[in-house]
């Protein structure tokens, strides 16, 4: 008898703001000068908006800047 795995199910997409990413226990550990600094450069994804006074990152968008970075792709 045969048994089917299922597959798994998809990471839930989580939103970060600015807090989660900023400063020593951020997620990026960049200021959040240098988080602005890199959105302007074009080297950090642009945040999207939540609302008409909130942005967020996408996590998955997020951890794809770090992997990158963290495979020798800093810019």
């Amino acid at each position: 008898m045969t048994q089917t795995v299922p597959a798994a199910a998809p990471a839930a997409l989580r939103i970060y703001r600015r807090h989660h990413l900023v400063g020593p226990n951020g997620i990026t550990g960049l200021s959040p000068a240098s988080l602005y600094r890199a959105i302007a450069a074009g080297s950090f994804p642009r945040p999207v908006p939540l609302s008409a006074r909130a942005v967020g990152w996408p996590s998955d968008v997020v951890e794809q800047w770090i992997t990158t970075r963290s495979a020798g792709g800093i810019a």
